[in-house]
């Protein structure tokens, strides 16, 4: 997995996207071979996060909504089954996120706008039950902020306005 970050960041895309294919293979294997290991399950969800980007990074916007769906899948079932660990909920408010601007930019607008909301809504919990980690208000802010240019692009002035004020509101409390 990190290989596959390294090459990304020095946009080698083609050789990343091997080195995070290869992290899934393993992860998937791992997963396989100890499924009582939760955090097995988390890292691959993570290392189809990773291949999302790549795929996004090579244009290939299809093949990354796929990845970041598979991400959300895992993270859906860890959450489901340990709700009470906040990294889980974290990891998926922000696969929720992933996918909703994947759709954004797919034109998938109702989806997208289910999505961006349920990144909130798992997002909300998480800066209530942890007022004083600001990551999860920082995120919640970054929520509502593509929720609202999603809302105006879509002629929604009203919700957009209400969804930037909420983002405001949010980064006022950083």
């Amino acid at each position: 997995k990190s290989l596959g970050m390294l090459q990304h960041d020095r946009a080698k895309f083609d050789e990343a996207f091997n080195y995070h294919q290869q992290a899934i293979d393993i992860g998937r294997q791992l997963v396989a071979d100890f499924p009582a290991v939760l955090q097995y399950r988390s890292d691959l969800a993570s290392s189809y996060t990773d291949l999302g980007l790549v795929e996004k990074n090579r244009g290939k916007w299809n093949e990354s909504l796929v990845a970041q769906q598979q991400a959300l899948a895992i993270s859906k079932n860890l959450v489901e089954e340990t709700p009470d660990v906040a990294d889980y909920r974290f990891q998926l408010a922000g696969q929720y996120h992933n996918v909703a601007n994947l759709q954004t930019r797919l034109g998938q607008h109702d989806q997208a706008e289910d999505h961006y909301e349920k990144a909130i809504a798992a997002s909300k919990r998480l800066v209530e039950e942890n007022p004083a980690v600001t990551k999860y208000r920082n995120h919640l802010a970054k929520h509502y902020g593509d929720l609202g240019e999603l809302q105006k692009n879509a002629g929604k002035q009203e919700e957009a306005w209400a969804s930037h004020q909420l983002a405001l509101t949010m980064r006022k409390k950083l």
